[in-house]
């Protein structure tokens, strides 16, 4: 038995069709006005993000500071935050007036996501009402955005999720703020809800016997080469196949083909994060301009020890990644507030329903527990790698859990099959995306 509900596959129908193009015209639309409405530069790292687009295909080496363009459109655009950049006309700028003291610091980033979005930023540039490099790499986190809710919602089509609960899922993720941060400002947390949503399309196929093991692992290589911290998605899916090995043993007792074949994927997915990771790194050394440590923000968030207080500390930070988002003046309204309060309690719901809903011992409860598991191990692990990589301290942002949302909403199909549930779970995405778009409006 596999975690798909459909083993030999569900082909999606006219009103699956409708349902994602639903889904896919509200998400569209709310990036749209929120690029609209907010013109400031972000202070989630976006001026370093929009530097890095505006050089590709030059990759950003540790030690390179912000380059004109970028600056100049801080200095225009202003920046959401307590921190004044130096006036637009200037005729001189400076990297030391800005932040980090004019060090980017996307050097840590390998450059696939700035130069997919170089790439489409320079066509959405040429279309009418579009004012430059930045509006238009802003608008292409629209296309991202697609990319994800459209895998997923593969996913669900092929876990036989009815249109009306396809439709619920994809337009509460659409309007969930941290996703829309991420989609609408320039950083490459706008493809980790893709990465998320494409390792539990390769799981799918692989656990249908569609495809060899390879898949998963190069899914997995490619969607952590956009971005480390997507690796939170990854995690789920090791999660998942150790606890299937491990319940495939307390089962039979043996150490049979099925429990082999578990371990032997979570192991070719370990040698792809590994081994994707080390490249990086070395290449990130041969590029090197200067030490790790002579970067400001590096240098002031090294510890010398990491506590066991921080373990506790980070145990909540994923659960669920949608809690505690960045919002911007725009969105500072009640009527969110409320809307992200109950998003946070509906992926609870939907990890908790797998075991109301799902059948005893079956694959869904099992995953529902990985899911539950990853969202409670993301954040000290995340603090454990940044300690051990670099000697850094800082809290791990819940952003970075932004690609297991696809999972916490794959925990949902089993109650998603009740009419009930259908109906209340679209009621309540048509107020969140109502919340949203009134707000931008």
């Amino acid at each position: 038995m596999t975690l798909s509900a459909n083993p030999d596959g569900h082909r999606p129908g006219r009103f699956d069709v409708v349902a994602l193009l639903a889904a896919l015209a509200i998400a569209v639309l709310i990036v749209g006005l929120h690029v609209h409405r907010y013109r400031s530069i972000s202070p989630i790292d976006e001026l370093q993000h929009i530097d890095a687009v505006e050089k590709f295909p030059h990759v950003i080496r540790r030690g390179e500071l912000i380059g004109e363009a970028a600056m100049r459109e801080e200095s225009c655009r202003g920046i959401d935050a307590n921190f004044f950049p130096p006036p637009c006309d200037a005729p001189v700028l400076h990297p030391a007036d800005y932040q980090e003291q004019g060090y980017n610091t996307t050097y840590i980033h390998p450059p696939l996501y700035y130069g997919a979005t170089h790439i489409v930023a320079v066509v959405i540039d040429k279309l009418p009402g579009v004012d430059g490099l930045v509006t238009a790499s802003r608008l292409a986190g629209a296309l991202w955005l697609m990319l994800g809710l459209t895998v997923l919602w593969w996913v669900l089509v092929a876990r036989g999720v009815p249109p009306l609960g396809q439709f619920a899922v994809l337009t509460m993720l659409a309007s969930t703020p941290v996703v829309i941060h991420a989609s609408t400002t320039v950083n490459p947390d706008a493809l980790a809800l893709a990465a998320g949503a494409a390792v539990l399309w390769a799981l799918h196929r692989w656990e249908q016997g569609r495809a060899r093991s390879w898949l998963l692992a190069v899914t997995t290589a490619i969607c952590i080469s956009f971005k480390f911290t997507h690796v939170a998605g990854v995690g789920l899916v090791l999660a998942y196949l150790v606890i299937v090995a491990v319940d495939r043993w307390l089962t039979t007792r043996e150490f049979d083909a099925e429990l082999r074949r578990h371990l032997l994927q979570a192991f070719w997915i370990l040698v792809a994060v590994g081994v994707t990771q080390l490249v990086w790194s070395t290449v990130q050394e041969q590029l090197a301009l200067v030490p790790r440590e002579a970067i400001p923000m590096v240098g002031q968030n090294q510890v010398d020890s990491l506590p066991l207080i921080r373990f506790a500390q980070e145990l909540h930070t994923m659960v669920t990644p949608v809690r505690t988002p960045y919002l911007p003046p725009p969105l500072r309204r009640t009527s969110v507030t409320y809307s992200v309060q109950l998003l946070d309690l509906l992926g609870l719901a939907a990890i908790a329903s797998a075991a109301v809903y799902g059948a005893a011992r079956s694959r869904i409860r099992l995953f529902a527990l990985a899911t539950a598991l990853a969202m409670i191990a993301t954040g000290p692990v995340m603090a454990v790698a940044f300690y051990v990589s670099s000697r850094l301290g800082s809290d791990v942002p819940s952003r970075y859990g932004i690609a297991l949302l696809p999972g916490i909403a794959l925990c949902a199909a089993p109650a998603l099959q009740r009419r009930w549930v259908q109906l209340m779970a679209a009621a309540f995405a048509v107020f969140s995306a109502l919340a949203i778009i009134t707000s931008l409006a």
